[in-house]
């Protein structure tokens, strides 16, 4: 009987830890439902929005949660406010102000895509980017390398045009095309390479035909466009190798074409995918883009992004 007693004891030792560890889930409570969670967009169709959304859903299908899409621009919607969501996900272009969001949600963890804030974000990682369009270019050592960015106060100046970009990085218009500069500078510093940075602008053409460069490195997508359309015109070398950034509509003619030789895109299934996860984690995550050539243009992973309407 004693026997008995003691298995008895234990069992309802097992059972009160069972219950104390269940209601200790590091996730947020707030008093909703936890498998609620809400994804506030500023558009609702597009390639690009089209595999976040699906990247998303999988993640929140994954761990038994319920997502719901909003689109919003300045201001949350009040069926998120209200709805009892667990977790908000926002993207930046929203331009939902965060301080606001956090009053009128409360204590719902809140998650930030391509940008600062929240309890965690979900970003690109440009300086990765930058070392990733580097060295998807076979770029010899020693050679010079022309990186062009977008136009922008610093362009009126010496600051980047002389080749010590990496310490005036800052000054590019948008803190991606920074990042990138800054990630492809420090790559090619490793290989000894001379670099110019030029913006893309009209007068750039003749200047990086003059400097006969073993390749040229766009740090955005529209300078990368600029570049491509240089070399339509003839502006521009068509022969000149070129790793630039685009979106997943813009990556395959250029490179079937051979006008770029490497384009870096977003992985916008991935940012979706993590941006859930990170509402359960509570981490946030860095997800740099794929730099993509002719060669593995469909490679399965690859073609999902240059293809999106195939898939």
């Amino acid at each position: 009987m004693k026997k008995y007693a003691l298995l008895i004891a234990l069992c309802a030792v097992a059972a009160a830890l069972v219950i104390v560890w269940g209601v200790s889930d590091p996730t947020p409570d707030n008093g909703a439902a936890p498998e609620k969670i809400a994804l506030v967009l500023t558009e609702d169709t597009g390639t690009y929005i089209m595999k976040l959304k699906s990247g998303a859903q999988d993640a929140a299908t994954g761990r038994g949660a319920e997502l719901s899409v909003f689109v919003a621009r300045d201001a949350l919607p009040q069926q998120v406010i209200s709805g009892g969501y667990w977790a908000v996900i926002l993207t930046a272009d929203t331009g939902i102000p965060l301080d606001a969001a956090r009053t009128a949600l409360g204590g719902t963890r809140l998650v930030l895509i391509g940008g600062e804030g929240g309890d965690c974000a979900v970003l690109s990682d440009p300086f990765s980017e930058g070392r990733g369009a580097v060295a998807a270019l076979a770029v010899p050592a020693g050679g010079t390398v022309v990186l062009l960015a977008d136009g922008g106060d610093w362009a009126d100046s010496d600051g980047l045009a002389d080749g010590n970009g990496a310490a005036n990085s800052s000054a590019l218009p948008d803190v991606n095309s920074a990042g990138r500069l800054s990630g492809a500078l420090d790559a090619l510093a490793s290989m000894d390479c001379n670099t110019v940075t030029l913006p893309a602008n009209d007068a750039a053409w003749a200047q990086i035909a003059s400097l006969s460069p073993a390749a040229l490195i766009a740090v955005s997508d529209t300078a990368t466009t600029a570049a491509i359309g240089a070399k339509l015109s003839g502006l521009l070398d068509a022969s000149l190798p070129l790793s630039g950034f685009a979106g997943g509509d813009a990556i395959a003619e250029p490179l079937e074409t051979g006008l770029a030789d490497a384009l870096t895109a977003p992985v916008p299934y991935a940012m979706g995918y993590q941006a859930v996860s990170a509402a359960f984690t509570g981490k946030g995550a860095l997800i740099p883009g794929r730099a993509i050539t002719l060669e593995t243009l469909f490679d399965s992973e690859n073609a999902s992004i240059a293809f999106p309407l195939l898939q």
